[in-house]
């Protein structure tokens, strides 16, 4: 289970390095380490860990300054850092902590109970990554429906306004059956009075007709969009955004084309 987690050991005493990596190592995980604060930032800025045991008293960089550096870089700030030293003391603990310790182990160290801090921050830090996910996936999730319902609306009025057309078609008919008739019986004016609303209600259903082309276009290209638009693994806010501001356009135009205006 733990195999897929890396912890990343500093430490500039190799006796502790090798102590540190073969427990860890026994336990299943994943490790890599470093010998300063200054290999340690330039080591895991490559291959980010899921954990970094770090030391306080070390040459050039003391863990605390590494640790401040840590916190300050928006691409390491957030790993954990549990603080390995034979410092025990308050004002020791108190620095640790200031500096950006998730947790804090004195030297020399039980191993229970290095074992359970870090199964206890790995725990946190699957916990803070679902809920992470998981308020991802419900803003997604709120802007897909909020997308849906909108496109829903846009199609009831398209249904209305392919019921006019029919409504129109069949009255055009109707005109036109009033014509003949009243060509048949001289009557002019009749005839000229069908034929002008026929002509009118047929403008209407061409105009219509060719909104409703355009919609049927649009509509498509958003049924396309939807389908793509679903919670993922490997969710990817800039797609997504992309996604929602073509639907967002497809949904504007729309909404102009039924208030009469330009698409």
């Amino acid at each position: 289970m733990v195999a897929r987690y890396h912890i990343h050991v500093v430490d500039d005493e190799l006796t502790n390095i090798i102590f540190m990596e073969k427990m860890l190592k026994s336990d299943g995980f994943k490790v890599s380490v470093s010998r300063s604060g200054t290999e340690c930032l330039e080591n895991i800025r490559e291959s980010v860990p899921d954990l970094i045991l770090l030391d306080v008293m070390m040459p050039e960089m003391s863990g605390y300054e590494t640790c401040c550096l840590m916190r300050q870089n928006p691409g390491l700030c957030r790993i954990p850092v549990i603080f390995v030293t034979a410092l025990d003391d308050r004002e020791a603990i108190t620095k640790a902590y200031k500096s950006g310790a998730t947790d804090y182990v004195v030297k020399p160290v039980r191993l229970e109970e290095l074992r359970e801090k870090i199964r206890a921050v790995l725990h946190n830090q699957n916990l803070i990554k679902d809920k992470e996910r998981l308020l991802q996936i419900n803003a997604e999730a709120v802007i897909m429906v909020r997308h849906i319902l909108e496109s829903l609306s846009v199609v009831k009025r398209i249904d209305a306004l392919k019921s006019k057309v029919q409504q129109n078609n069949d009255t055009v008919c109707d005109l036109l059956q009033h014509a003949k008739l009243a060509l048949a019986n001289d009557d002019g004016v009749g005839a000229e009075s069908a034929i002008n609303q026929s002509l009118n209600m047929l403008e209407f259903t061409d105009e219509t007709g060719g909104h409703l082309s355009a919609f049927a276009e649009a509509l498509e290209l958003i049924s396309e969009l939807m389908e793509s638009l679903h919670p993922s693994e490997s969710f990817d806010p800039s797609l997504k955004k992309s996604d929602y501001d073509k639907i967002d356009e497809l949904i504007s135009r729309l909404s102009k084309l039924l208030n009469g205006e330009d698409y």
